[in-house]
């Protein structure tokens, strides 16, 4: 057996341990200490939000995270079936399609008086894909020949299905350009299908021309009789103006109005100049009022003790003493800098009385001149605040000149303002020149519109790209899309169908569904180790330096931590550590716990009170009777039972060999006294014991221990679980320190920390 080192982590050892409770995941620190369990529930008995088993998007991708393969394998074959019926039980047909230009703009279509807007091009486009398919196009194409001299209503295709299944067969979209109708149709028979397709294109054809070559020659005639029309009325508005600037004798209006604006201008600047030594007075008024009152308070003002004191140093009595007083200090400083260290206490000593002497008849000389030294310091006060009074007045009275000068010279440019403001026009030749204004710019707009329809070509707006040619090949294309559609469909249903029902097993994939959702305090948590490490025989065969050894340190560490502080605290010697079901890593992480109290110079007791199904003696290599199982019967003591480990202040008490009597020595008073003696030999004392739900032996160790650590186990612990294992330790008083989380994501690593070994 390899020793095992003091600072490194445990691995378990052993094929026959417990595979699922020696699993050691995740590290972290979650809370600041250990504190007492709050109620899973509420008073009312409303159970915690944990149990409510919201479905969430976040819980289904958990749940398929754990269940990945299963629903990837059961996904794919689920589509592939799909695939394989589509296109067995659907057989493909053969297509024609034709391609249509539809332009984005109708020739001649332009704004009017009177006349109509060009709609929306979607609006277009969608009309263009319900005209096609439309009765009246239909019956068109039914009575146009073939190029063999056929009716195209007598072909087969035509005549076994009618019109109606025509309207529905024929299919459209803009997917090829936003300007290109694509129109297919699919049939059974490969020569018929292009025939009634290039058909139904030309009947399409000839409906939208007609109707483009009426609307175009409409359009120009209406525009034509407009310009007619706007010309005559704005000849009859221009001489209507003539003849009113001829009565009233008005100036040229653009000369005026270019004045008119440049007065505005000055005016604005004029009133700037104003406003602002308008503000420049009120300030100087506040200043001067403010002084006033400071000048008649100036003799209820407090004087400071800092502005006597400046007053007294100031004063010719007071320098004597001053004098004096910076004497004596130099001399008691040079004294402490030259004399003799042994004797300069006693040289020292005639110059501090000097210095007291001193220093109290400057106090007594200070309060003797203090009513004159305080009148004195208002007198001067006083004098600084009317200088500056004066100083402001003078400006007040300097701004009120420029104020009257400003006013005088903004009155002139008002007047100017006025004199050249176009509402001295008269209002019959403003509304005049307002209508002639926009006659003007109707007919130029007018007039461009019928020049570009007149020179432009006339193209239609729906032209034929391309006709139907014959089919050569069956088309595919719908099948693969139904096929691929469905495929989608069932493989995402699958992968939902797996994810819904195991996120209906509730299993535990973060620390928030143990603390939020069931009220748990979570303590810690522990992390992940490659899968050969726990395959290893022993922890000497990992890695020295491998980094998960140095987080899962440290993370135990900070658990035993908090541990010790509580223990001052609440006395917490002896800790049960448990878990709801098997296989949820109880054993290793109280091996850990035990280690790193041993490794924090604590003496430590491991006892294995799994009886049923053992396992902390494999982790140590260490024989498994005598155990706590012989203790409980008597058959030996606890001393022959307790065996030390590889590692320094840690001991172990291995289960020994389970009978249905050491059970029953579980309810008897005498695991308490066990207990008892063994805090008199040791300082902390870990129990691994039973999971709770399947058997009641933790439920009966747990009457005897300080507190108990829930041991949860990601995607392996289901919710529930750990709550009903909780609410049984809570209704027998059993107190529950908190949970440990094995196996949360790893935290640490993404903040960057580097890990380094631990000497």
């Amino acid at each position: 057996m390899h020793p095992v080192e003091p600072n490194k982590p445990l691995v378990p050892q052993g094929a026959n341990s417990n595979v699922g409770d020696s699993v050691i995941v995740r590290t972290g620190f979650l809370t600041p200490a250990v504190a007492p369990q709050p109620a899973a529930h509420d008073p009312k008995g409303k159970p915690p939000p944990g149990l409510a088993g919201t479905l969430t998007f976040s819980g289904l991708l958990q749940a398929l995270r754990r269940r990945w393969l299963l629903a990837t394998s059961g996904a794919i074959a689920a589509a592939a079936l799909a695939v394989a019926a589509v296109l067995l039980l659907m057989p493909a047909k053969y297509t024609a399609q034709v391609r249509i230009h539809v332009a984005s703009r109708g020739e001649g279509r332009v704004f009017v008086e009177g006349g109509h807007d060009e709609p929306e091009f979607v609006i277009v486009k969608a009309n263009m894909a319900a005209m096609v398919k439309s009765p009246l196009i239909l019956y068109a194409a039914l009575g146009q020949r073939t190029s063999a001299g056929k009716e195209v209503k007598d072909l087969a295709l035509v005549r076994d299905h009618g019109v109606d299944w025509l309207e529905n067969a024929l299919k459209t979209d803009f997917l090829i350009g936003p300007e290109i109708l694509k129109v297919y149709l699919s049939g059974d028979r490969s020569d018929e299908v292009a025939e009634v397709l290039n058909a139904v294109a030309k009947a399409f054809l000839e409906e939208n021309s007609g109707k483009e070559k009426a609307r175009r020659t409409e359009l120009i005639k209406q525009l034509n009789d407009n310009k007619s029309k706007m010309e005559a009325d704005l000849q009859n508005l221009r001489n209507q103006l003539r003849a009113l600037e001829k009565q009233y004798g008005i100036e040229d209006f653009n000369v005026r109005q270019a004045q008119y604006q440049a007065a505005l201008v000055k005016q604005g600047v004029a009133e700037k100049d104003v406003f602002t030594n308008r503000v420049e007075q009120i300030k100087a008024k506040e200043e001067i009022s403010n002084l006033k009152e400071r000048i008649a308070n100036v003799g209820k003002m407090t004087v400071t003790a800092e502005k006597v004191e400046e007053s007294f140093r100031q004063d010719p009595r007071s320098q004597g003493v001053v004098l004096e007083l910076q004497k004596v200090e130099k001399d008691i400083f040079d004294t402490r800098s030259t004399a003799n260290p042994i004797l300069v206490d006693s040289l020292v000593q005639p110059f501090e009385k000097r210095k007291a002497e001193v220093q109290e008849s400057m106090v007594k000389l200070k309060e003797a001149l203090r009513p004159e030294l305080e009148k004195r310091w208002r007198e001067k006060y006083a004098d600084e605040m009317n200088d500056r009074m004066v100083k402001h007045q003078e400006a007040q009275s300097s701004l009120e000149k420029q104020e009257s000068i400003m006013k005088s010279e903004l009155t002139k440019i008002q007047q100017e303002v006025a004199k050249l403001a176009p509402t001295n026009l008269p209002p019959d030749v403003l509304r005049q020149r307002e209508r002639i204004d926009t006659m003007e710019t109707s007919l130029r707009t007018v007039g461009s519109k019928i020049q570009v329809m007149s020179a432009e070509v006339v193209n239609p707006r729906v032209s034929i790209l391309q006709l139907a040619g014959e089919p050569r090949e069956r088309d595919y294309n719908r099948q693969i899309k139904l096929a691929g559609g469905g495929g989608f469909s069932l493989f995402f249903l699958v992968l939902f169908g797996v994810a819904y029902f195991e996120f209906r097993a509730r299993k535990v994939s973060g620390a928030d569904e143990i603390q939020q959702g069931l009220g748990i305090q979570v303590v810690g948590s522990l992390p992940a180790i490659p899968a050969g490490a726990r395959s290893s025989q022993s922890g000497a065969s990992a890695q020295p330096n491998a980094p998960w050894q140095y987080r899962l340190y440290e993370a135990v560490d900070a658990i035993r931590t908090m541990l010790m502080h509580a223990s001052r605290n609440d006395n917490l010697r002896v800790i049960m550590v448990t878990s709801a079901s098997s296989g949820e890593g109880k054993t290793s992480l109280a091996s850990q716990l035990a280690a790193s109290l041993a490794r924090a110079w604590r003496k430590t007791l491991l006892i294995d009170g799994d009886l049923r199904h053992p396992a902390s003696h494999h982790v140590f290599g260490l024989p498994q009777e005598p155990g706590f199982s012989d203790v409980l019967r008597n058959e030996v003591g606890p001393n022959e039972a307790i065996k030390p480990t590889p590692l320094s202040r840690l001991w172990l008490m291995p289960a020994g060999q389970f009978d249905s009597h050491a059970v029953q020595a579980l309810a008897q008073d005498d695991v308490r006294t066990l207990l008892e003696q063994l805090k008199q030999q040791y300082d902390f004392i870990i129990v691994d014991s039973c999971p709770v739900l399947p058997v009641a032996d933790s439920l009966l160790l747990g009457q005897h221990v300080d507190g108990v650590i829930f041991a949860v186990l990601r995607d392996v612990s289901r919710v529930p679980s750990v709550y009903a294992a909780q609410q049984k330790l809570q209704n027998l008083g059993i107190r529950t320190l908190g949970a440990v989380m094995i196996g949360a994501p790893n935290e640490l690593g993404k903040l960057g920390y580097k890990y380094t070994a631990v000497k």
